[in-house]
């Protein structure tokens, strides 16, 4: 059916250009065939259904760079632990979890995400469930097949297996699903293991996601067979050797950082580390509340900007974060509101959780900016409090103000699937 539907609304922000008061966009099946002036858009669709939210701001759906689903059930382990010892206690939960209940908290994980306004991720994981999961709901995601290498007796078995999954893993893959490779950590998976990804990633064009600089702890890990790391993962130091590199240095001499890797979270990466990231085009994710929570460093978003870095902001999983919220993550990284906030223009800021993530995940011609020609990912958010007051600045409104709960309305490829708007059923 080739109908055509036009919302219009108080503001368009697109992300790609200025933002439109009195704005719409014309949408025929998953995609935005136009955006201007909702006069000019209804003399050019005369008989097609008009809806308007007037009181609502239309912008680009949210893309979250970096989470877990399947740990969405486990959002009790948030708690006043460092990171290895929140580590530590949740692994003894995650095996007495079945795979049908890791599926489960990645369908609730999904849900929560649409709710909040996003409608494509970065999902890492050991097992394939979330992949699953995404699937049965078509949700735009990369999925990536998570590795912790450095336990294995025999390395050639270990990477026997983490070969069978991903292939595994690339006949579920769809369109708008797709897989990549996650080898965990520099302190987690072997030299062998992250070999086999960079030739196993590079012949099948996958996206790479590796946690890097997490915590200080990584830095004096392979640096030194001193330290609670070493103690924990590997005191002979006979698997993973000590090494004179940089944390980035280190991974970039395996191959993988490349335009195709997303470093998470990354706080303790130097200026020179950041220059590497950009000169082979990487990108960046950042996880502010979970590094807050597990008192891992904060991360000045400004370096890798400064540095040409793709910078994104994610949420980490509900067991680590505040939550399934963006915005709010947004307003942590920017210090919004305190003595040190982060002056960056708020278009720039907003890009950070639509179009930059978007360029990540490989997304970037599909969804993260309202264009024509786009998929019809977008929301709806209730404007905030106060937006009379700002004299027409929506972008710096949104950034400082909005919040998961503002979101009203969720169109993910043309389908309603979130709506508190009565006139507006789900699914539609």
């Amino acid at each position: 059916m080739n109908e055509t539907r036009i919302i219009s609304a108080r503001h368009v922000v697109t992300i790609a250009s200025d933002p439109i008061q009195d704005g719409a966009i014309a949408i025929r099946n998953d995609r935005i065939i136009d955006v201007g002036p909702p006069k000019s858009l209804i003399d050019k669709y005369p008989n097609d259904p008009i809806l308007n939210l007037s009181e609502h701001i239309l912008m680009p759906a949210l893309v979250n760079a970096h989470t877990h689903i399947a740990l969405t059930n486990a959002a009790n382990f948030v708690s006043d632990k460092e990171f290895l010892d929140w580590l530590l206690a949740l692994m003894p939960w995650m095996r007495k979890q079945s795979r049908k209940d890791f599926f489960k908290s990645s369908l609730n994980g999904l849900n929560e995400m649409i709710k909040s306004g996003i409608t494509a991720i970065g999902d890492s994981f050991f097992i394939l469930e979330p992949l699953r999961a995404a699937l049965m709901n078509d949700f735009r995601s990369v999925f990536f097949f998570e590795v912790f290498g450095i336990s294995a007796f025999l390395q050639s078995i270990a990477i026997l297996k983490y070969k069978n999954a991903l292939k595994s893993g690339l006949k579920l893959q769809s369109t708008k699903t797709r897989l990549g490779t996650s080898p965990h950590a520099p302190y987690t998976v072997t030299p062998q293991v992250l070999k086999f990804a960079s030739k196993f990633s590079t012949i099948n064009k996958m996206r790479i996601s590796m946690h890097i600089s997490e915590t200080e702890h990584e830095i004096e890990f392979l640096h030194s067979l001193k330290g609670r790391f070493r103690q924990q993962f590997e005191p002979s130091g006979k698997k993973i050797p000590i090494t004179n590199l940089s944390l980035l240095e280190y991974i970039d001499s395996f191959g993988l950082v490349n335009d195709r890797f997303l470093a998470i979270h990354g706080v303790h990466l130097t200026d020179n580390e950041f220059a590497l990231l950009a000169k082979r085009k990487g990108h960046l994710v950042s996880c502010p509340s979970s590094n807050k929570n597990l008192k891992t460093g904060w991360l000045d978003i400004e370096r890798p900007i400064k540095a040409g870095v793709n910078t994104c902001i994610g949420t980490d999983s509900p067991a680590s974060s505040d939550g399934i919220d963006l915005f709010n993550e947004l307003r942590l990284a920017l210090k919004i509101d305190t003595l040190s906030e982060i002056k960056l223009p708020a278009r720039d800021a907003l890009s950070m959780i639509t179009i930059n993530p978007s360029r990540a995940l490989g997304f970037e011609k599909e969804i993260g900016t309202i264009e024509v020609g786009k998929s019809a990912d977008i929301i709806a958010l209730k404007p905030p409090h106060g937006i009379d007051n700002w004299g027409g600045d929506i972008e710096n409104l949104i950034m400082r103000k909005s919040k998961a709960d503002d979101v009203d309305l969720t169109i993910s490829s043309g389908i309603v699937k979130h709506s508190r708007i009565d006139t507006i059923p789900p699914h539609q």
